[in-house]
């Protein structure tokens, strides 16, 4: 099977984070859904990746740590991601740029800072990890647990399901009550 979307591709410390269509991979395994990537880097053994509107940080072995979205991140749309020359995490937005404090706390505006910007790989990907890829695209169809998950999560149907889980949980909310009601009111008679 041949892949047709277009791979993005940054190479951090002999780890390779990839996307395609809406897709992060971690050397070839899928960590999460996420948006066009616009930037890698390595922190602290933390790898950190960027979108235009959020930002995820991650574990070498690829588990999310935490994924900032826009209120937790400065205004703008991310263009770009790096580290200073002090090894502070930076961010570029259209034509601003923000540093991180080294507790990943709080954002601070900063002007004319010298950086290493995340750049994409000139390396090819290697093989293996283009393989790995392709299994997890493929896929082997979805589990079960897999499927409760997302369902519980709300991503079961894409954005709409976030509001469907919670219209759900409403109406279980709803008939409980109104259960409870009928219950008391039979019995009272």
């Amino acid at each position: 099977m041949e892949l047709e979307s277009e791979i993005i591709g940054y190479e951090l410390n002999n780890k390779w984070i990839l996307w395609m269509e809406d897709t992060l991979f971690l050397d070839g395994k899928t960590v999460d859904q996420f948006s066009a990537i616009k930037g890698a880097v390595t922190h602290q053994n933390i790898i950190i990746v960027a979108s235009s509107t959020e930002i995820i940080l991650l574990t070498v072995e690829g588990d999310i740590i935490e994924k900032m979205s826009s209120f937790n991140i400065p205004p703008g749309i991310i263009q770009n991601i790096g580290l200073s020359k002090e090894n502070f995490l930076l961010i570029k937005t259209n034509d601003e740029y923000y540093q991180f404090d080294k507790e990943f706390l709080q954002w601070e505006k900063v002007d004319g800072i010298e950086a290493n910007w995340s750049m994409l790989s000139k390396n090819e990907i290697p093989e293996s990890i283009m393989n790995n890829i392709k299994n997890e695209y493929s896929g082997e169809g979805l589990s079960l647990y897999r499927i409760i998950l997302d369902m519980h999560a709300g991503r079961f149907f894409t954005k709409f399901g976030i509001f469907f889980a919670d219209f759900v949980a409403l109406g279980l909310i709803f008939l409980t009550v109104t259960g409870i009601y009928n219950l008391l009111k039979i019995k009272s008679k």
